[in-house]
């Protein structure tokens, strides 16, 4: 697991390959913009906190990898 103790960006890939980013009330941030929109590769793990993503124009579905330390919640949506 990697505990974050402020918030944090990641401007173009977030490589989710095991264990859970256990964020509390800080922010994780993928991308900057709707230019620059970032992605997630994800084979295993989850977000437990706060997350944000940014949507291109069409480009299909976004994936949010949250839920608890127990729980998996996966959320992807369509743009």
């Amino acid at each position: 697991n990697f505990i974050m103790n402020a918030p944090l960006s990641v401007i173009d890939n977030l490589n989710l390959v095991s264990g859970n980013i256990q964020n509390g009330n800080n922010l994780l941030t993928i991308g900057s913009s709707s230019a620059t929109e970032g992605s997630i590769t994800h084979n295993d793990g989850r977000i437990v906190g706060k997350l944000r993503r940014y949507f291109g124009n069409g480009n299909g579905e976004v994936l949010f990898p949250i839920g608890d330390d127990s729980n998996s919640r996966k959320v992807s949506i369509c743009n």
